[in-house]
Order: C-alpha cells, then structure tokens, then sequence
C-alpha cells in the first residue's frame, strides 16, 4: 500500500480507475505526486505512481509474477 500525502486528498491530480495508460503518460509527466483513483463518489481508491507507469510502458510487471502489469496501489480506507 502507498499513503497518500498530507494534504493529498485535496491537492494531487486525480483520474477514474480505468483512465487508458496514455492519459496517464501524460498526467505523471506533469504531476510531481502520485495520481489519485477516485471512483464515481470521489472516493478515493488508491494511487497510480510514476513507477508504474513507466513499469506497465515498459512491459514489466512491477513485483508480480503474472503478466498483467498492476498500475493502481489500493488504500485501506
């Protein structure tokens, strides 16, 4: 799990949890904090890293042993 920042939950750039990876490229690039995953109610659901992006761009799962590539750290709420 990833904690998000003090203050994060007001401040950090936000997407819905099936946001496509190019978006994503986008907003990590120009986002000095992770991205929060909020669903339909604003809850949030977990945060998108930089790592993971570049991790899922370049074909490596990132601590998982199957092929899919895990790019949302869920948080217990």
């Amino acid at each position: 799990m990833t904690p998000l920042p003090a203050g994060a939950g007001t401040a950090a750039a936000t997407v819905a949890p099936r946001t496509p990876l190019a978006e994503l490229v986008t907003q990590v690039a120009t986002s000095s904090e992770p991205l929060l995953v909020e669903d339909a109610d604003g809850r949030v659901l977990g945060v998108v890293t930089r790592e993971a992006v570049l991790t899922a761009l370049a074909g490596r799962p990132a601590g998982r042993s199957d092929d899919a590539p895990q790019l949302l750290e869920t948080i217990d709420a």
